[in-house]
């Protein structure tokens, strides 16, 4: 079974994606890290690691999940999966570095680690903006009138608006503490 799993995970068998690649590499890796036996339980630091790999995994499958589901942003979706895949790639590389015998044995696993672009991050705020579907969403399970979310929402409606009295009229009510005041 170790056999047959390093060889789908060494070939990417079938993988159509990188999370689909990750939790075939993350199977292979479990493998190997239970060769450990009971020293494993001593071996806190990589459990913790594991168990990051296979939480940001299940993650990454749910936000897929609901995305197949409902349809809200593919943009939001790729960008949730690709950091976590991102952050998954730092942890198997950790693991890799620090167990010597698998350096030489899941080698393919390891890879360069590419860090997110601050405009990636700015898109998805775009997106948030300007996906009123995807707001309805967020907003579905939340209770927030008479809350200071209440507040901020009354803001960026005012900003689309281009209502500027009645925008800083609340912006300094909502966000200043009072201490100076914002023309």
């Amino acid at each position: 079974m170790i056999l047959k799993t390093k060889f789908k995970s060494f070939t990417n068998y079938e993988c159509k994606n990188e999370l689909e690649k990750q939790t075939l590499h993350f199977a292979n890796l479990a493998n190997f890290i239970a060769l450990k036996g009971g020293t494993l339980k001593s071996k806190q630091l990589l459990s913790a690691d594991m168990a990051d790999i296979l939480s940001n995994l299940y993650l990454a499958h749910s936000v897929q999940w609901y995305h197949n589901n409902h349809r809200v942003s593919e943009e939001l979706t790729n960008y949730c999966i690709e950091r976590l895949c991102q952050e998954n790639q730092r942890i198997f590389n950790r693991i890799i570095d620090n167990n010597g015998y698998l350096k030489y044995v899941l080698f393919y696993i390891k890879k360069p680690e590419i860090s997110y672009k601050y405009s990636s991050t700015y898109n998805m705020i775009n997106e948030l903006e300007k996906n009123d579907l995807l707001m309805e969403h967020l907003k579905k399970d939340i209770i927030i009138s008479n809350t200071p979310l209440d507040n901020l929402l009354k803001l960026s409606e005012l900003q689309r608006n281009g209502d500027k009295k009645m925008y800083n009229d609340l912006y300094n009510k909502s966000i200043q503490v009072g201490e100076y005041y914002n023309p």
